[in-house]
């Protein structure tokens, strides 16, 4: 059953990832613009596992942003909300989806290949039982090309 895939899934996570310090407000997005401001701002100091859903659904579309550092430490926290309400309708689900399945990317691209290999083997494959439980859902069909292009180019 889903449900129970989902709630183990949302253990492992949470006792599969390290609660090590926050990247500090520079180190958190690529970009110098307003948007980029306003997402650092918005998570410096913050730990992944601190995270509001609210602040996860205002920043829905940030993580193409992150650096590579940021990317990898609170990618958790995106992972764990978009379990938790596990619709297509929830953005951040969504956009987790783009964001480990990036479209008209080569799979040995050096900013994927960067924030890629910043997961150990075991926090890679929380990340493709994520994507799979996106292909076993049927509600889930408009993503499936997004989550099956993720597992087969960048996170088998």
């Amino acid at each position: 059953m889903t449900s129970d895939r989902i709630s183990i899934l949302l253990h492992d996570i949470d006792f599969g990832y390290p609660k090590e310090t926050p990247p500090k407000y520079g180190e958190i997005t690529v970009e110098t613009t307003w948007d980029g401001a306003g997402i650092s701002s918005d998570f410096d100091g913050k730990g992944w596992w601190e995270i509001s859903a609210d602040l996860l659904q205002a920043n829905y579309d940030a993580l193409p942003l992150f650096t590579a550092r940021a990317y990898y430490y609170y990618l958790p926290a995106y992972l764990i909300n978009a379990l938790r309400d596990f619709s297509p309708r929830n953005y951040v689900l969504e956009f987790v989806v783009y964001s480990l399945s990036p479209t008209k990317t080569k799979s040995d691209d050096p900013s994927i290949s960067e924030r890629r290999n910043q997961f150990s083997t075991s926090e890679k494959a929380l990340i493709r039982r994520f994507l799979l439980l996106i292909l076993e859902d049927e509600n889930m069909f408009l993503l499936f090309n997004d989550a099956e292009r993720g597992l087969r180019k960048f996170w088998a």
